[in-house]
């Protein structure tokens, strides 16, 4: 809607800022692959979708990502919370391990019981998509990517856009009229 925030108030000062901020929602992410997406605490709890639905929508190759995550939570060692924090979503944080490479991790100060960090995510090549898809093909993916043995699409998540779950073979159609 066009409205502008400032990032960085705090309250002291009327006028103190740091930058513009432009209000907008999941949305708006499509439009800026080019930037690196930053999510802070999107599924409080750790429940939610709009972690999800930002993820969904971002085309880009690097998540900066704030909070608590699986490991890397009280909730591993008490009781009452949960083993992957109370940031993102679990659904979320297993998209973003099948499509990402942690590249850091920055610790933060924290209030008590929570062990929110700063996380680097960047998307991994598709030969590595393949390879974690088969890694009984890694020594050889031009040969796994040709033979027909596994999609190469299920990896980036595209068999559902394609007819029938498969590409047609518009050359091979072509030829068996030419033949016939």
């Amino acid at each position: 809607d066009g409205e502008t925030g400032y990032l960085g108030q705090c309250g002291i000062c009327q006028n103190e800022s740091f930058g513009e901020v432009l209000a907008g929602g999941a949305e708006m992410i499509s439009k800026h692959s080019d930037r690196c997406l930053v999510l802070m605490w999107p599924d409080y709890a750790g429940k939610g979708t709009f972690g999800m639905t930002c993820l969904e929508e971002y085309e880009g190759d690097y998540l900066v990502l704030v909070g608590e995550w699986n490991g890397r939570s009280f909730g591993a060692f008490t009781s009452g919370l949960q083993e992957e924090g109370q940031s993102f979503s679990a659904e979320f944080q297993k998209a973003v391990a099948d499509v990402y490479e942690e590249e850091a991790v920055h610790r933060l100060p924290n209030w008590p019981l929570f062990l929110d960090c700063v996380m680097i995510f960047k998307r991994r090549s598709l030969e590595a998509l393949m390879t974690a898809q088969n890694p009984g093909h890694a020594d050889d993916l031009l040969t796994a990517f040709f033979s027909g043995e596994h999609d190469p699409f299920a990896a980036l998540g595209l068999t559902d856009d394609l007819e029938g779950g498969q590409l047609g073979d518009a050359d091979g159609e072509e030829e068996e009229e030419e033949e016939g």
